[in-house]
């Protein structure tokens, strides 16, 4: 095993739970309608729990269920989990230190970003980059200590990766297997340069 091979620090993990906002249990409740409504249908399809997804969506990135909302200084208002990312992010820059932010999907990233660059330096590794752009952006965030958060998704920047210039990492969404949340955040605990 790694621990037992590796003198690393060990892995300090801290749960954070999140109320929805009213206008995010509002879309929840909505969606638990929805699929209450369409039980029948869902119990024929071969994978019934893709339609769970959107739940999952509510709480982090209400955009992709209501398209009708604006991404605007109020959306941080109508969105818990990124008024908690704040603070957490708002903590570890009073610490002096760097952070991934993982998510499962682009889409969240891509708010995510237009929010977080109004105060800090962002560095963003995604699959729909170009593989000259996440070279570049992650050379940046490497090597340049202005840049404090990366951005990317599981699937492109949670494996294969040395970030060891990160003492933090905060999953927006939880992975899909702890396989694959231990492996993303296995990037910054790792002997590395």
């Amino acid at each position: 095993l790694k621990a037992d091979t590796l003198d690393l620090p060990p892995l300090i993990q801290f749960v954070n739970y999140v109320d929805n906002t009213s206008y995010q249990q509002q879309l929840y409740d909505r969606i638990v309608q929805e699929l209450k409504a369409s039980r029948d249908q869902l119990v024929k399809t071969l994978n019934p729990l893709t339609a769970f997804i959107r739940l999952r969506q509510v709480n982090g990135s209400p955009e992709l269920i209501d398209p009708s909302i604006r991404i605007d200084d109020d959306y941080i208002k109508k969105n818990a989990k990124l008024q908690m990312l704040f603070d957490l992010l708002e903590e570890i820059h009073e610490r002096h230190e760097k952070v991934i932010i993982f998510s499962n999907w682009v889409e969240p990233l891509r708010t995510l970003y237009k929010f977080i660059s109004k105060k800090y330096k962002v560095c963003c590794y995604v699959g729909t980059m170009s593989e000259a752009a996440r070279i570049k952006h992650k050379k940046v965030f490497v090597e340049n200590p202005e840049y404090t958060v990366m951005i990317g998704t599981i699937g492109t920047l949670g494996v294969s990766h040395t970030l060891t210039v990160a003492q933090n990492v905060i999953f927006y969404d939880e992975p899909w297997t702890y396989a694959d949340k231990k492996q993303a955040w296995d990037r910054i605990s790792r002997i590395g340069a």
